[in-house]
C-alpha cells in the first residue's frame, strides 16, 4: 500500500465526524490523497483530502460507478459507497492516478524570514491580514540555512523543541505531534523550516510562539529527489514503462554503504532521503538505495519491525542479493529496454 498514489484505508465502528480529521493527519504523514472510509454493516462512507495539484473531485468522478454518492471540491471529499466495492474503488483511483501526472506535495512559502527579525512586532502584520479561513490560510514564514543545535521533547515526549540558529541569532521552534524517535534531523543539521508565528502571553508578557510546520535538509536537490522517488514508485507498483530502470539498479558499495549504516546505528527509523544524507549520496541515488534496501529485506539480509524500522537481524546467512525478486525485475526490464 505505501508505494500507491491514492491511499484508501477502511475500517469498522470508525465515528464518521473524524474520518475527515484522521485523512488530513494522514496526509501530513506520507504526502499522499487519502480517504478513510468508516463500514457499517454492507454500507460504508469516508471523507478525503488532498494535496496541492492532485484535484480529489475529478478523481472520485471518475470512479463513480462505484459509488452510492459523493461530493466535494479539489481538496476535500465525501463518498458512500457499498462494502463490497471498496476495492473496487481503490483499485479503480490508483489507475485514475497512473494516467496524469502526479505531483508531490509542495510546502508553499508566504515570506522569506530574517531570525534576527522576529519579534512581537511581527505578530501585529500578521494579525492585519486576518481573518484567517479556508480561502485565507495563516501565512507561513520560511528560515533558510538555519542549523540544529538542540533537540528536546516537551509534553511528555509527546512534542519537540528544536532550537535553530543562523549567525549567532537562535530561535527556538515547537513542532507538535512529533516523537523524538520520528524526528530525522540531528543536532548540527543545516536545514531549511517552514514556521507559523502565533502569540504567547505568559504572566502579561507577550511573546512569539514558532509553530515548525514542516523541515527539510538545506542542501536537499529536491526535483532530483522526486523523479528518482517517482521511478521507484513506478516499480514497485508493478510498472515496466515511464522510468529507465537502469538507473535503479543500485552500485555493489551503495548496497554495502546502507547496509554498514544501519547496522552501526542498530536500527533506523527514518525515511529513505534523510538515508541518503546520512550516507553523502546525492538525492537522485534515492531510488538505488530504496532499492537495496527492498532487495535485502526480500533476502533477510534486513529486517523491518511493526513500528517500520529497518534493522540487522541477529542471526542471518549468506546470500546472493541479486536473487532479489526486485534485482531480478529490474536486470530483466533493463535487458528489454536495452533493444
Amino acid at each position: 500500500w505505501q508505494y500507491q498514489n491514492v491511499l484508501v484505508v477502511a475500517g469498522e465502528g470508525w465515528h464518521d465526524g473524524v474520518v475527515g480529521i484522521v485523512a488530513s493527519r494522514l496526509v501530513e504523514k506520507y504526502g499522499k490523497p487519502t480517504l478513510v472510509i468508516t463500514i457499517d454493516g454492507d454500507d460504508a462512507k469516508g471523507s478525503g483530502r488532498s494535496i496541492e495539484g492532485f484535484n480529489l473531485y475529478d478523481a472520485i468522478s471518475h470512479c463513480s460507478d462505484c459509488l452510492t454518492h459523493f461530493g466535494g471540491h479539489t481538496l476535500a471529499a465525501g463518498i458512500g459507497l457499498e462494502t463490497t466495492d471498496i476495492d473496487t474503488f481503490r483499485t479503480s483511483i490508483n489507475d485514475y492516478s497512473d494516467t496524469i501526472e502526479m505531483p508531490f506535495p509542495v510546502q508553499n512559502i508566504d515570506f522569506k524570514l530574517n531570525p534576527a527579525c522576529v519579534n512581537t512586532e511581527m505578530l501585529e502584520t500578521v494579525e492585519q491580514l486576518e481573518p484567517f479561513g479556508a480561502g485565507n490560510p495563516q501565512p507561513i514564514f520560511g528560515l533558510y540555512n538555519m542549523t540544529v543545535t538542540d533537540i528536546q521533547p516537551i509534553g511528555n515526549g509527546k512534542h519537540l523543541r528544536v532550537i535553530l540558529e543562523r549567525n549567532g541569532v537562535s530561535l527556538q521552534t515547537v513542532k507538535f505531534r512529533t516523537v523524538q524517535a520520528e524526528f530525522p534531523f540531528v543536532k548540527g543539521d543545516v536545514v531549511d523550516a517552514a514556521v507559523g508565528l502565533e502569540p504567547n502571553e505568559y504572566l502579561g508578557q507577550l511573546r512569539v510562539s514558532i509553530l515548525l510546520k514542516n523541515i527539510k535538509l538545506h542542501d536537499m536537490v529536491e526535483d532530483d529527489l522526486f523523479s528518482s522517488m517517482r521511478d521507484f514508485s513506478l516499480l514497485m507498483r508493478g510498472r515496466s514503462d515511464g522510468f529507465d530502470p537502469s538507473l535503479l539498479i543500485p552500485q555493489r558499495e551503495t548496497t554495502a554503504a546502507v547496509y554498514r549504516f544501519i547496522r552501526s546505528v542498530g536500527r533506523w527509523n527514518y525515511d529513505t532521503e534523510t538515508l541518503c544524507h546520512r550516507l553523502d549520496l546525492w538525492a537522485e541515488d534515492y531510488g538505488q538505495v530504496a532499492v537495496a534496501i527492498e532487495a535485502m529485506l526480500e533476502m533477510g539480509v534486513l529486517r523491518r519491525d511493526e513500528n517500520k524500522g529497518l534493522s540487522v537481524p541477529k542471526t542471518s546467512k549468506k546470500v546472493n542479493l541479486q536473487d532479489a525478486p526486485v534485482l531480478r525485475r529490474l536486470t530483466e526490464l533493463s535487458k528489454e529496454s536495452a533493444y
